[in-house]
């Protein structure tokens, strides 16, 4: 139990740096000085940043766990304070939550995609277009959030994880609300199990291999146009943010749940260790917030403007579209 109660104590420290860092950025981007452009780009990263503190605050309140013991696949929490059916539909809610905020994650590098190989935008050039992206994400969301409701507890899940979760976590099974997936039972296959996982490993796979086309595509056009004007919006400060998210949404985000999706076709024992996959899922919220205030010039300014009072390049800063 005790290994439960550090948990406890650890996704609430990181719910109050999700919460301010995340805050920070919302403030500013209300009160800086806007573009069209700029519209476009908060009307995109505001949705995300309130799904990022809403994910934080369900880690928070109901602290999840995915672990895998044998052949299972499962996400449990120990919390008590309401009816099991309720809990599972937080439980449910929570990994929509975590499908919306990874489909936002690559809409926002399409964005990029989008801002910097066209001179104007195409997928994105009008306010509809980003209400319907943004309308995707979430749509996907509650579809992940059905698929997970509909994995509750079998017999069969029962019997294969009462034992791991006593030794290994000390909670009792009669004490905890879970959501399983598996790909067989002995020698039946689970054909529910091995649609659902699929659907899931392979939307994160795609998802992944995205960033990386999308990436790749904007580094090279940077070189084409590095000595030139014809792309005077685009900043250094692009590049290096959207090579820090790739990097923090592959650890962070993908490839915990990717792992976990894998891990039960090679029958493997239970391990304190697993615990780190939503370890690393709590932390996303506040590296990719932290990330976002330390790489963008124009957030870094903004904050350092608030605590000196003003900035060398304050004029340029103000009209500055936020590109990042």
């Amino acid at each position: 139990m005790f290994v439960i109660f550090y948990y406890y104590m650890y996704t609430a420290i990181v719910l109050a740096f999700s919460v301010i860092l995340n805050g920070v950025t919302l403030v500013i981007n209300f009160s800086i000085r806007k573009s069209e452009r700029d519209n476009k780009y908060i009307s995109l990263v505001n949705p995300h940043i309130y799904t990022s503190i809403v994910f934080s605050c369900i880690q928070a309140v109901v602290d999840p766990v995915i672990s895998v013991e044998k052949n299972v696949l499962y996400i449990f929490s120990a919390r008590e304070f309401v009816s099991k059916n309720w809990m599972q539909v937080m439980l449910s809610i929570y990994f929509g939550l975590y499908g919306t905020v990874a489909i936002q994650r690559l809409i926002y590098s399409f964005y990029h995609w989008d801002m910097v190989v066209h001179s104007t935008f195409h997928y994105f050039k009008y306010s509809l277009h980003i209400k319907c992206w943004n309308s995707f994400a979430f749509m996907i969301g509650l579809l992940w959030s059905l698929s997970v409701y509909q994995v509750s507890h079998t017999p069969y899940v029962d019997f294969v994880i009462q034992t791991p979760l006593n030794a290994t976590y000390g909670v009792d099974i009669q004490n905890v609300t879970y959501s399983a997936l598996f790909y067989k039972s002995g020698d039946i296959l689970n054909v529910l199990g091995i649609a659902t996982g699929s659907i899931f490993l392979i939307t994160l796979c795609i998802a992944m291999m995205a960033y990386i086309v999308l990436h790749w595509q904007i580094w090279g056009t940077q070189k084409k146009v590095k000595n030139t004007s014809a792309y005077p919006n685009f900043r250094r400060d692009v590049l290096i943010l959207l090579g820090s998210n790739i990097l923090i949404s592959a650890v962070f985000l993908f490839f915990p749940v990717i792992l976990a999706l894998v891990l039960p076709i090679f029958n493997l024992d239970g391990h304190i260790a697993y615990l780190s996959i939503s370890m690393l899922l709590t932390l996303y919220p506040v590296i990719v917030a932290g990330a976002r205030l330390y790489t963008s010039r124009v957030y870094r300014s903004a904050i350092h403007r608030f605590f000196c009072g003003s900035c060398e390049n304050d004029e340029e800063i103000e009209v500055e579209r936020i590109t990042v």
